[in-house]
């Protein structure tokens, strides 16, 4: 029940009864209903569950006459209580997926539900099996053809109004109506006729979460004691062991958003450049808001004079002028917000002007299944592809052209125990449930691994810490629950484990006690630190006499700590020792081959780094950030063909430098290997292809630590100097060059801005 539709019904003084509580048998009385009810099930022909609010309150959405219900809590003069999370967020809980599997094995032949939230059909059941009594939220209907509309965001009115939408089916065109009822609306008869039809065929009616006090639709269930049936009013307790008895497994669930990118471009053949904008939209029109996205990072990794981007606010928009005979590639970094299980994906984009790309349209429920599947086998969430392309071309004119790509992105999944009775484990909505000993590590049992810690694993865990903080811009104070299931999510990805939250904080905890000893230990006459072995080092008879007072540090002695670089980031002290880059990795999928790939999403280091203060930064507009509310936009200055851009790039280099025009393949010359890093990127792909470097050598670390060693010089010189390190052409160029060029180029990338 969301709370936004509580807050919209008419007011009622007559509610029914509130503030009932709930009701929890002792185990044996409760593993004696189970086998009762899972032989029942069995047994029947024809299996109908009637469902209410109560299934969904472990999904964080509030019923409306429990203890905490919104009409016991308003009768009592208190307001709506707490959702836990974004009602269009709400995951289906553990007794939405066991239907689901009844549904799957051919036993539960139809599903009625008094619910608005719409859990029901995003589990899985199918529609026609489903009969949504009192509406849906995220349904639209068309009152003209009939055609259903299921929305990714909650509807803005009930009452059946008209909504601000319209049909989108090319011979109608009516306005949309909502479908959720208010108190004085009757049920309609496309729900209510097959409701009726199958509580009449049903040999057992399963009442679920529902106190069975809303008319007409209460008396539904009776319907099916004239033909010999029987009803029973489950208690969510016995469900899950029913299943288990049933041999059956409840399946996870897979959150599966749909996502719109639409490059418009306006090309003219005797014009060099081409304009054009990048939209990220819903796929539901553009005014709709992508709930599940919080920001987009947009990159071009083969072209250093492109400035990456990043969006904040919807619609995300940017504009570019490019030149139209130079392609390249568009990386784009989404990052997901509130209620999705990982911090974010990675989307590719190759764009060429000139060349047209062929339409698709795969079919989207083998899509969608294909997702599904390799999100289960991964136990992560991340991965994508691509339902549809399509070209579209402006009526008035053929120079103005539309790339619409849809894709499919997992942004969460959850799995469900299969339980019984007497071990007790503690659901989503912290009420304590009971499950069989012999259910553990059974079927549709998820298992907890036991944590094995060392010190690449530490270090592992922190770097995704780290990464949390950098893209969600919060510090340890600021993480919720909600933070920590994501870190959990992706730590559990990287290392291959299913740790739980709580052992995660523990040895945070414990992580946070050996940083503060080894800063105390650095802290003390005699001791330094190894970069290379990630060691406390002293001589040893300065150890000796440390040990003889403290015995406990021993450990420090003989044990790396490489999580020291990024616990100081995280205790909020970086820059005391080395230097540390962000390294996220996302996750892209090959819908063809099912296979998995990761890439590296890197970032700048702070202006803090190279000494200077937040306040120098504010006055400092040549700094370029990037950065930009909603709407960015950014003219390709000074490109005319890629030989201009070459003879630019020398000319600046030689009236800092005083060198002559070189060919390519000197590359201590710091002209050719701009031109190389801009105009070359076969090139340069084929030699590390034949001579591949080691990733590390490359890294932005090891660049910023390189750019600290050349003295004197300005520190604005070295920010604007960072921001080029995204590109890894240009950063490998860089650790090739000797001190000289290195001078020659942050003179001459100083002076261009």
């Amino acid at each position: 029940m969301s709370l936004g539709y509580a807050e919209k019904l008419s007011f009622r003084e007559d509610v029914g009864a509130v503030g009932m509580s709930e009701i929890f048998d002792p185990p044996q009385i409760l593993e004696k209903k189970i086998e009762e009810l899972a032989m029942m099930i069995k047994k029947s022909r024809h299996l109908v569950a009637f469902t209410g609010a109560g299934i969904s309150t472990s999904c964080g959405i509030p019923d409306f006459r429990g203890p905490k219900g919104v009409w016991t809590l308003q009768r009592e003069g208190k307001g709506v209580p707490e959702a836990s999370l974004p009602f269009d967020r709400a995951m289906p809980s553990s007794t939405h997926m066991a239907l689901v599997a009844l549904e799957k094995a051919g036993i539960l032949k139809f599903v009625i539900s008094q619910n608005v939230d719409g859990l029901h059909l995003r589990s899985g059941i199918p529609r026609e099996k489903l009969a949504e009594l009192h509406g849906n939220s995220f349904r639209e209907l068309c009152p003209s053809c009939g055609v259903e509309y299921i929305r990714d965001f909650e509807i803005e009115t009930i009452g059946m109004k008209e909504t601000s939408r319209r049909c989108s089916n090319e011979t109608c065109g009516a306005k949309l109506n909502d479908t959720v009822l208010d108190w004085e609306d009757a049920l309609p008869p496309k729900e209510m006729n097959p409701a009726e039809k199958h509580c009449k065929m049903a040999d057992v009616v399963l009442c679920l979460g529902t106190s069975l006090q809303i008319t007409p639709a209460c008396n539904l269930p009776l319907k099916s004691l004239s033909g010999g049936g029987k009803i029973v009013i489950v208690n969510l307790q016995v469900i899950a062991g029913a299943m288990h008895s049933l041999n059956l497994q409840i399946p996870p669930f897979v959150r599966i958003d749909l996502i719109q990118l639409t490059l418009s471009h306006f090309l003219k053949r005797k014009i060099r450049y081409v304009k054009w904008t990048l939209r990220i939209a819903s796929v539901h029109g553009n005014k709709a808001l992508l709930r599940f996205l919080k920001s987009v990072e947009v990159s071009f990794p083969e072209r250093p004079d492109l400035k990456t981007a990043v969006l904040e606010e919807q619609p995300f928009l940017l504009k570019r002028e490019t030149l139209k005979t130079r392609p390249f590639k568009m990386v784009l970094n989404l990052y997901f917000g509130e209620g999705c299980g990982c911090l974010c994906t990675r989307i590719e984009w190759d764009v060429d002007f000139q060349v047209s790309k062929d339409d698709f349209s795969h079919d989207k429920d083998a899509v969608l299944q294909k997702l599904r599947d390799v999100a289960i086998q991964d136990s992560c969430c991340g991965q994508y592809s691509a339902v549809e392309r399509k070209t579209i071309v402006a009526p008035t004119s053929k120079a103005a052209k539309s790339e619409v790509i849809v894709y499919a992105i997992v942004t969460n999944i959850t799995r469900n125990n299969c339980s019984s009775s007497l071990d007790p484990i503690t659901e989503s909505n912290g009420n304590t449930m009971r499950r069989s000993m012999a259910t553990r590590g059974g079927i549709g049992g998820t298992t907890t691994t036991r944590a094995v810690w060392n010190p690449s694993v530490d270090k592992l865990f922190a770097n995704v810490v780290v990464d949390y903080m950098m893209d969600m811009k919060r510090s340890v104070s600021g993480f919720d629950s909600s933070g920590w299931n994501m870190i959990a999510s992706e730590f559990n990805r990287r290392n291959g484990s299913t740790y739980n939250v709580n052992q995660l904080k523990k040895r945070f905890s414990s992580l946070k006690g050996i940083y503060k000893s080894v800063k105390g230990l650095l802290a003390l006459s005699g001791f330094g630190w190894d970069e290379s072995s990630k060691l406390v080092v002293a001589e040893p008879s300065v150890w000796d006499d440390h040990l003889q007072s403290h015995p406990s540090a021993t450990q420090f002695r003989t044990t790396a700590f490489p999580a020291f670089e990024q616990m100081s980031i995280i205790c909020g002290e970086s820059g005391d020792i080395g230097s540390f880059a962000k390294s996220q990795r996302s996750i892209s999928m090959n819908l063809d081959t099912g296979s998995t790939s990761s890439s590296p999403a890197l970032s700048q280091p702070s202006p803090e780094v190279f000494g200077l203060s937040p306040e120098e930064v504010e006055m400092s507009p040549n700094i370029p950030t990037g950065v930009n509310d909603g709407f960015i936009s950014q003219v390709e200055e000074g490109v005319r063909t890629p030989q201009s851009d070459r003879k630019r790039s020398l000319r600046s280099f030689h009236s800092v430098h005083n060198k002559r025009d070189r060919a390519w393949h000197v590359r201590s010359d710091i002209s050719d290997s701009l031109c190389e890093v801009d105009t070359g990127p076969e090139l340069m792909k084929e030699q590390r292809t034949s001579q591949p470097p080691a990733a590390s050598a490359y890294s932005i670390a090891n660049c910023v630590t390189e750019l600290m060693k050349i003295e004197p010089l300005n520190p604005l010189a070295r920010v604007i100097a960072s921001r080029h390190f995204e590109n890894a052409n240009l950063r490998e160029m860089f650790m090739v060059w000797g001190k000289e060029e290195r001078v020659a180029w942050l003179e001459m990338i100083t002076k261009e801005q």
